[in-house]
C-alpha cells in the first residue's frame, strides 16, 4: 500500500513540479516582450546563449527539484513505515519520470522559440499531458490519444520496472524540442 501511495504522490508531484520549469521558459518570452530582450540583444550575448540559459535553467531546475522532492518523500517515508519504499527506491522513480517532465518543458521552449505570444499555451500543454497521462486511461480515452502524454510513458516505480527505453526516448525528444526551439528562435525577430 504504501508503494502505490509513494509512485502515486511522485508521479503527481512532478506534474506540479513540471510547472516549475515551464515557469522559467515563459519568462525568457515576458522578458522579451517587455523590451528587456533588446538591451539583452545589444550587449555582446547571443541569442543562443540567451535562450539556452532560459531552456537549460528550466530543465535544470525540473531534474533537481524532482530528486530532491524523492529524497525527501523517500527519507520520511522510510522513517515512518517499514513497508515504504527506500530512499533509493524513490530516487530511481523520480530519475525514471524526470524525462516525461522534460518533454513537456521542451514543449514551451519551442513555443517559446517559435514566438513570444505562444509562450503562455505551454500551460495548455502542461495540463493536457497531465490530465491525458495520470487519467486518460481512468476517463477511459483511446490508448492512442494517452500516448500521446509523456507522462503516460513512466512507470509507476517501484511498482513497475525501470525502463530505460522510456528514459531514454523521453530525452531525446526532449533534446529534439528544445533544439527546434533554439533554432526557431534564432531565426525569428523578438519583438
Amino acid at each position: 500500500m504504501a508503494a502505490v501511495y509513494s509512485a502515486t504522490m511522485l508521479k503527481i508531484s512532478v506534474g506540479f513540479i513540471t510547472a516549475a520549469g515551464i515557469a522559467v521558459i515563459v519568462r525568457l518570452a515576458v522578458e522579451e516582450r517587455s523590451g528587456r530582450g533588446e538591451v539583452v540583444m545589444a550587449s555582446a550575448t547571443s541569442r543562443a546563449r540567451w535562450f539556452l540559459a532560459y531552456a537549460v535553467g528550466g530543465l535544470a531546475l525540473v531534474a533537481l527539484l524532482t530528486l530532491v522532492m524523492a529524497f525527501a518523500m523517500g527519507s520520511r517515508g522510510a522513517a515512518a513505515l517499514a513497508a515504504a519504499p527506500s530512499v533509493g527506491q524513490t530516487l530511481q522513480g523520480a530519475a525514471e519520470a524526470i524525462p516525461a517532465a522534460w518533454v513537456v518543458v521542451g514543449a514551451a521552449a519551442l513555443l517559446t522559440g517559435l514566438n513570444a505570444r505562444w509562450a503562455p499555451y505551454a500551460w495548455a500543454v502542461l495540463g493536457a499531458a497531465f490530465v491525458l497521462g495520470e487519467f486518460g486511461t481512468t476517463m477511459n480515452l483511446p490508448s492512442w490519444l494517452v500516448g500521446l502524454s509523456p507522462f503516460a510513458h513512466v512507470e509507476a516505480y517501484p511498482l513497475g520496472h525501470w525502463d530505460w527505453a522510456n528514459v531514454l526516448v523521453l530525452t531525446a525528444i526532449a533534446v529534439v524540442l528544445t533544439g527546434a526551439g533554439l533554432a526557431a528562435y534564432r531565426r525569428r525577430d523578438l519583438t
